[in-house]
């Protein structure tokens, strides 16, 4: 079983990276984002392609061009983790899904690209996070 994407792009590189790539366009984006982020990974999408848009970090309304909706045919779908399909699930459905993923984890499948800090550098850690994208989530560790 084989996880994960064949690239990876962010806003600023999705064009170079899409073209250096030489891949065809991709069937599913998820974005974070929203406002002209979503516009910004639908426009790499295949024809039907869909876009999962499961955060708001720029408080800006997602955006997409009519264009892609009628001439591309992108559809675009909201996640949010404590929604009625997920809740449907109840406990039980939660926890296949959270053990399905530490399992993914723990056989190294699925990778979760970290940095540790320790507590008395919290300072530094926000600075970092503060400074943009990091391709890493930073994690405080209690002092030894």
């Amino acid at each position: 079983m084989s996880l994960g994407a064949t690239a990876v792009a962010t806003e600023a590189n999705a064009k170079s990276v899409y073209e250096s790539c030489g891949f065809p366009r991709a069937a599913l984006a998820f974005d974070c984002v929203g406002g002209r982020s979503t516009t910004s990974v639908a426009k790499f999408l295949r024809e039907g392609g869909t876009v999962v848009t499961y955060g708001a970090m720029s408080l800006q309304p997602v955006s997409i061009p009519a264009s892609l909706l009628i001439f591309r045919d992108i559809r675009v779908r909201g996640f949010w983790w404590s929604g009625r399909a997920v809740q449907e699930m109840g406990k039980t459905g939660k926890a296949a899904i959270i053990d399905k993923v530490v399992k993914l984890v723990q056989e190294g499948k699925l990778k979760i690209r970290t940095e540790r800090m320790p507590m008395s550098r919290y300072r530094h850690a926000l600075a970092m996070c503060r400074e943009g994208y990091r391709g890493t989530k930073i994690l405080l560790v209690q002092d030894t």
